[in-house]
């Protein structure tokens, strides 16, 4: 019985792994599809309400002129409010900041080799702890858990039908996902709390059973020997 105990126990916690990690991997997935529908909404708003009347009234975007730049901030803002999105940066394809929601890094320029394979076309996720991971407390600190995105700025069709899907910069975005790992924390718990209580009530059931068993084993060693 006892073995069985620990046989149990083993498989139990091998099944709260496989299911624990199972759920994380899909809500990180979930996370990150919203990430690229927030990413592809941020470069039609900007190609359209930014660039395009930019272009067409000015000639060129430069972003050194004020009226240029807060009309990008505007237009950042009022995409982003309400997504729990915490920075933006908009990186040109030499690495130089051009604009961020953090004026402090404007036109400051970075070496990062997650932004050389968006030039590519490739959308790059990157999941950033300030808190270590645990089961327990379920309440994480606010921007414990930040989903960074890393999206290709691509031109659209309307202007230049030509060069349309061409990669004119790189946008950089980070959301605080802590409530979604709160989630998966009480997951986890609840899940291992059934397992384990599950594996408990099962062999209590069974050490009852031996116990019956070997009582009636007894009595037909008794009778046995009675009648030899």
């Amino acid at each position: 019985s006892w073995t069985s105990l620990i046989l149990i126990i083993g498989c139990g916690f091998f099944l709260t792994v496989i299911i624990s990690n199972y759920a994380k991997e899909t809500v990180l997935k979930k996370d990150q599809e919203f990430a690229k529908l927030l990413g592809e909404n941020l470069n039609h708003q900007i190609y359209q309400r930014f660039i395009l009347p930019t272009v067409l009234g000015f000639g060129r975007i430069e972003l050194k002129q004020k009226d240029q730049y807060e009309r990008l901030d505007l237009v950042v803002h009022s995409t982003i409010h309400g997504f729990k999105v915490l920075e933006v940066t908009i990186y040109d394809l030499k690495g130089l900041i051009s604009y961020s929601t953090n004026d402090t890094i404007v036109g400051t320029k970075v070496h990062n080799t997650d932004i050389d394979k968006v030039k590519n076309g490739e959308i790059f996720f990157k999941v950033l702890k300030n808190s270590k991971s645990s089961f327990w407390p379920f309440k994480l600190d606010k921007n414990s858990v930040v989903l960074k995105t890393i999206y290709p700025l691509r031109v659209e069709r309307e202007l230049f039908p030509k060069n349309a899907g061409e990669i004119i910069g790189i946008l950089e975005f980070s959301q605080d996902i802590s409530r979604d790992y709160e989630t998966i924390y009480y997951f986890q718990f609840l899940i291992t709390i059934v397992v384990f209580f599950s594996s408990f009530i099962l062999f209590i059931l069974l050490y009852v059973v031996i116990l019956r068993a070997d009582k009636i084993l007894h009595e037909r060693i008794k009778e046995k020997e009675e009648l030899e």
